[in-house]
């Protein structure tokens, strides 16, 4: 592999069988799907909670027995979403020390929605199944660690690298920035010296802690710098 690889063909080569296996369900809920954690990502949103986002996923009640379930394809969904963590918030290195660069957020989730419909043989997945629906909200419905430790013991296996990428906000302007602007860039600037030095004094977030169990060290950008 190399860092001028097409998305696809990393992939594959992340998971040359695909993530619609058996051994993927296996290697991330050993105790059984409904036994879980994970599976909770796919149940519906409690009373009164319900929004927008809930309409683009194909939530399930609560202990809805698994043969109205499918493990497998909720298995592979997760999965599909950690590796947009993983590529889109981040920094991905190949083996021959070079970022490999998916393009933007919405760029990465493309490549992935792409690439599982062509293991499928179809058009079910969009972007926003993944930039904007069960990458972003599984993360706040349940822990992905056994989702990047996965992940990560593929990358060790091939050599690569990731490096941890301090989100931020920035200002975009186009010609001699206003008073306004630059105001505004300053207090940016400073909410990332804040969120910096929080970061900083609080446990490491799962997808590092998943890094650390798998290469034993800590991934270059950890902890970010103030």
């Amino acid at each position: 592999m190399s860092s001028s690889d097409d998305p696809a063909q990393i992939f594959d080569q992340l998971f040359p069988s695909g993530l619609f296996r058996p051994e993927i369900l296996e290697a991330i809920a050993p105790e059984g799907w409904e036994a879980s954690p994970l599976a909770r990502g796919f149940e519906s949103s409690p009373p009164g909670k319900s929004s927008i986002l809930s309409a683009l996923l194909p939530w399930r009640k609560p202990n809805q027995p698994s043969s109205r379930a499918d493990p497998q394809r909720e298995c592979a969904e997760l999965v599909a979403a950690g590796l947009w963590h993983v590529f889109a918030e981040h920094e991905v290195v190949g083996p021959d020390g070079e970022k490999i660069d998916l393009g933007s957020w919405r760029g990465v989730a493309e490549e992935i929605a792409d690439w599982l419909n062509r293991s499928l043989g179809d058009d079910r997945y969009q972007y926003t199944r993944f930039y904007m629906g069960q990458a972003n909200l599984t993360r706040h419905r349940v822990d992905l660690a056994p989702v990047f430790r996965l992940i990560f013991a593929r990358f060790r296996q091939l050599e690569m690298d990731w490096q941890y990428d301090m989100p931020r906000l920035d200002v975009v302007t186009l010609g001699e920035p206003d008073e306004h602007t630059v105001r505004m860039k300053a207090d940016l600037d400073a909410a990332d010296r804040r969120a910096r030095q929080n970061a900083r004094d609080v446990p490491a977030p799962s997808i590092v802690k998943a890094f650390q169990e798998v290469f034993g060290r800590l991934p270059a950008g950890w902890p970010p710098e103030v």
